[in-house]
């Protein structure tokens, strides 16, 4: 892989669903760049702060900073420094946490004016310090959502081989193409990520077809993400499964991954 990018490229997970691996895709490619050389930043975007949890930095106490804060001096136009909040975890990338606070931001939104632009412009004030910056959003299309495809360069859809996958990807689609039309008409679709894959099950193989065919104008990545136990302990022990089992088939399939998401260009 090159270990160098010339401009910083921003990468959201989205999908209205929960439970496809959007977080574990979210801090593993986080772990990979970072791995390859690149400066990445991890936005925690979800207010279930899973992604914060993931690597440790989850912070409850008083006083402690994350997007809420960043995002309510946005709403109030006070000045920050802009790394205000971000930690350096044990994996070479850096993260902005999320709280469970965070939830209220989004109906602080809906009331504001330009209310889709917040995310975009905290990414673009730190698009001069990273090569990569990856989103994980919440479970579903709300005003959260919107501002991560506002603020990002390419949208990766994680989903896995189930009949009611294609829904999940077809509502985001839709979602993505109104974004398009608008906020963000350089918004690129960068592809469907199947997770969670057992290619030697029928079902799985049935519905990668399945998927493939219904939206055959997506890229469908090759690389699948099988599904391991060695995830859930990852997240457990606050590592990231490419730190946690290097060598395993959940690490190794990232990887790939990666090797597929760099090749877009």
């Amino acid at each position: 892989m090159n270990t160098k990018e010339k401009e910083c490229k921003v990468l959201c997970f989205a999908i209205q669903k929960g439970g496809v691996a959007k977080t574990t895709s979210s801090v593993s490619i986080s772990a990979v760049l970072a791995s390859c050389g690149y400066r990445v930043l991890l936005i925690d975007n979800d207010p279930q702060a899973n992604s914060t949890r993931a690597v440790g930095k989850y912070d409850s106490r008083p006083g402690s900073i994350s997007i809420t804060n960043i995002m309510d001096d946005m709403f109030n136009y006070r000045a920050f420094d802009k790394n205000k909040g971000i930690r350096h975890t044990d994996e070479e990338f850096d993260i902005l946490p999320s709280s469970d606070s965070y939830a209220g931001i989004e109906l602080q939104m809906i009331s504001m004016l330009s209310r889709e632009y917040f995310l975009k412009r905290y990414v673009d004030m730190q698009r001069d310090d990273y090569d990569y910056i990856v989103i994980d959003c919440p479970p579903n299309l709300g005003m959260l959502t919107v501002n991560a495809l506002v603020a990002a360069d390419e949208v990766l859809i994680p989903a896995q081989a189930q009949d009611y996958s294609a829904m999940s990807i077809q509502q985001v689609l839709n979602t993505i193409k109104m974004i398009q039309q608008y906020p963000n008409p350089n918004l690129k679709i960068g592809g469907i990520l199947l997770t969670m894959f057992n290619p030697r099950r029928n079902e799985d193989k049935f519905m990668q077809n399945s998927i493939k065919t219904a939206f055959h104008d997506v890229r469908l990545f090759e690389t699948t993400i099988p599904y391991s136990i060695r995830v859930s302990e990852a997240a457990r022990k606050h590592k990231s499964i490419i730190k946690y089992d290097a060598d395993g088939k959940v690490a190794e399939a990232y990887v790939k991954f990666v090797e597929e998401v760099l090749s877009n260009g």
